[in-house]
């Protein structure tokens, strides 16, 4: 019983980093997968002749469907329900290192839980970037996302400025909502966040705002570092504005606070008569 009580608090650790690992593995290669869908129907679409034209945001409308769905999927398999618990382990699936940043920025989240969720997330990438290039092949990948890349891309100071606006909309979103909500409308507002920030992001940035989505398919070779550092930058700034915020005009007064309030709302009415 001993041991047992020993090795609980390590495997509790063990199954919350496993539960992100497959949850972000889950979004990844949805998110991925919807590309590599959407792009083949575009050039199938092209085949057919200018009689049958691709509606121009095929793609982005439909990655960023699945995106978002998959988001509150991933989200709402790991979320539970608790009225005064602010902690990260009833928040939900997180799947996205600037969310899991701004939980252990706010205290919601240990450091040490934040590093092996970081490491987690970036491993799923990788296996899910691992998984279309075994699916489709490396031509097919690198011609997908490539296909992208030929698009008019914004100046790198206009991609990392709207990096930082839409990752902090991602950020805000599930936080606030856990904070309000607590319930399973939090894994909705996640999703409806995605798909907005996706309509958003896609024609501009030619990527969904989650360094995860590119991280993975960067280090298999597929997209180049220019594509990725404005994301990791732009998340990297996020999460820490983000809690300035959540700190400044959102965190309720603690009891402590509350009871000062009181006090001093009391003598002033104790003063006036």
């Amino acid at each position: 019983m001993a041991a047992f009580a020993m090795t609980s608090p390590l495997s509790k650790e063990l199954r919350l980093a496993a539960q992100e690992f497959v949850l972000t593995l889950l979004w990844v290669f949805v998110s991925m997968d919807a590309h590599l869908s959407a792009t083949t129907c575009l050039a199938s679409c092209g085949r057919q002749g200018a009689m049958k034209p691709c509606p121009p945001p095929t793609l982005n409308v439909q990655v960023s469907l699945a995106t978002g769905f998959a988001a509150a999927v991933a989200n709402g398999l790991a979320f539970r329900k608790a009225e005064e618990d602010r902690s990260a382990e009833n928040f939900g699936g997180q799947f996205n290192p600037a969310v899991t940043l701004a939980l252990a920025l706010r205290g919601s989240m240990p450091l040490k839980r934040a590093v092996v969720f970081v490491v987690m997330q970036l491993l799923a990438s990788l296996l899910a970037a691992l998984l279309a290039l075994v699916a489709v092949g490396r031509p097919c990948l690198q011609d997908n996302f490539h296909m992208a890349m030929q698009q008019t891309i914004l100046p790198a100071g206009s991609r990392l400025l709207l990096h930082v606006l839409l990752s902090m909309v991602i950020i805000f979103v599930p936080i606030w909502a856990h904070d309000r909500h607590k319930s399973m409308a939090v894994p909705v507002l996640v999703g409806f966040s995605y798909i907005a920030c996706s309509l958003t992001g896609l024609p501009q940035l030619m990527d969904v705002p989650n360094l995860l989505r590119t991280f993975g398919i960067f280090l298999i070779g597929v997209r180049n570092w220019s594509m990725v550092w404005t994301t990791a930058l732009g998340s990297l700034l996020a999460a820490p504005l983000v809690v300035l915020l959540d700190m400044l005009i959102f965190r309720e007064p603690t009891n402590g606070t509350m009871k000062e309030e009181e006090t001093d709302t009391d003598v002033e009415e104790d003063e006036g008569m």
